[in-house]
């Protein structure tokens, strides 16, 4: 995103969508370095892989964390640079941040998600995605977040990537699945992904 979209940040309270459903309360630390994030002033990243979504609620979440800055930092360096370049160019190619912003900036955290990032769809009920949002101690910051992708969206990004890079994504999400024996059993399948 250019430089002046930084001049008109926005931020709310962290939407209710975006806690943690396992604790029903705000993610308190980082999946990796174990942070405290609403005590610390470090921006944070929160992911989370749900069916059925609306823009308002969710039908089941599969997954979800939050993980600081410098840890997904540490964690994107690590995939194959060829798989970073990809995926970039793919955002750049088919997502105008700006744009996006000019145009939601004074909407409803529901119009930010109730569409594809990519694909401008919604999700039915049965349908999958991913929603994301970044976040500074106890507030939500709007910029190029929070959006939601579409799983048809992010198996096209998935296709990009190299399989070392897949295998990365898919170690990390194995540790990430603490929930039903069916969520498991779907994401061995090829279902939601992880994408830092």
């Amino acid at each position: 995103m250019s430089d002046n979209s930084t001049n008109h940040l926005r931020t709310t309270n962290i939407h209710p969508l975006f806690w943690s459903d396992a604790e029903a309360a705000p993610f308190e630390n980082c999946i990796n370095c174990k942070m405290n994030l609403p005590e610390s002033n470090t921006p944070y990243l929160i992911e989370k892989a749900v069916r059925g979504f609306d823009g308002e609620k969710v039908t089941a979440t599969i997954f979800e964390y939050a993980v600081c800055v410098n840890c997904a930092q540490e964690m994107n360096l690590k995939l194959s640079k060829g798989s970073r370049e990809r995926i970039e160019s793919f955002f750049k190619e088919r997502v105008n941040f700006q744009q996006r912003f000019n145009q939601l900036r004074d909407q409803d955290d529901e119009e930010w998600l109730r569409r594809c990032l990519v694909h401008h769809e919604e999700v039915n009920e049965e349908g999958e995605c991913q929603l994301y949002a970044l976040c500074q101690g106890d507030q939500m910051l709007y910029q190029e977040f929070p959006y939601m992708i579409r799983t048809e969206a992010l198996d096209e990004m998935m296709d990009l990537l190299s399989a070392e890079t897949l295998r990365q994504l898919d170690d990390f999400k194995d540790d990430l699945i603490d929930g039903p024996s069916e969520f498991k059993e779907l994401l061995k399948k090829g279902g939601p992904k992880v994408l830092l």
